[in-house]
């Protein structure tokens, strides 16, 4: 009589697995963020650059489809939004990822007449983000209501004079030839 029970309750669990996978889990995946694109411009920017990007929206998306991004406080743009940039370390996935620059700000932050609230991010639109000025690997993930968009990596090479020069002493370069300065102001003597 045991026996007859213990394989009832054996088969009853994987029916309860199949019914609960078929009816349950439906449910929560819809109630899941879809993840739209950023696509940069180009895979390496200077760090003088401002980094642009195009808006590519999941499949899922119907035509006409807006993400509503807020934008910062006593901000007159709607190309002020809210986005974090990640600096990737050299694992992969999440663990990677550091947060680099957090442009967003408290609930409680002051707001001013010329607000624009929100930026719309639509299919194809061309957006940007001021110059990354430290090298290293990156990614901007901008945060809607109802979605997640994320950038490719993209890699920030400093300024060919930046790592030189650091003080504004740009001295011009020919080729493989350094062009000297001549002074300024120059003393000469006269007979």
């Amino acid at each position: 009589m045991k026996r007859t029970s213990i394989r009832l309750l054996l088969l009853r669990i994987p029916l309860r697995l199949l019914l609960w996978s078929l009816f349950i889990l439906p449910h929560f995946a819809e109630g899941r963020m879809p993840v739209d694109s950023l696509l940069t411009e180009k895979q390496a920017y200077t760090s003088r650059e401002p980094i642009g990007f195009t808006v590519r929206l999941s499949s899922e998306a119907k035509p006409g489809t807006v993400r509503v991004i807020p934008t910062m406080s006593c901000s007159c743009s709607d190309r002020d939004f809210y986005y974090v940039v990640y600096r990737l370390g050299k694992g992969l996935g999440q663990r990677s990822r550091t947060v680099f620059l957090n442009h967003s700000e408290a609930p409680t932050a002051p707001r001013c007449q010329c607000k624009v609230r929100y930026a719309n991010f639509k299919e194809g639109g061309s957006w940007s983000i001021p110059a990354i000025e430290k090298r290293g690997r990156y990614q901007i993930e901008v945060r809607s209501s109802t979605s997640i968009l994320n950038s490719n990596v993209f890699v920030v090479r400093e300024y060919p004079f930046d790592s030189e020069h650091s003080h504004g002493d740009h001295i011009p370069q020919i080729g493989n030839r350094i062009c000297k300065r001549a002074p300024l102001f120059q003393s000469r003597s006269y007979p």
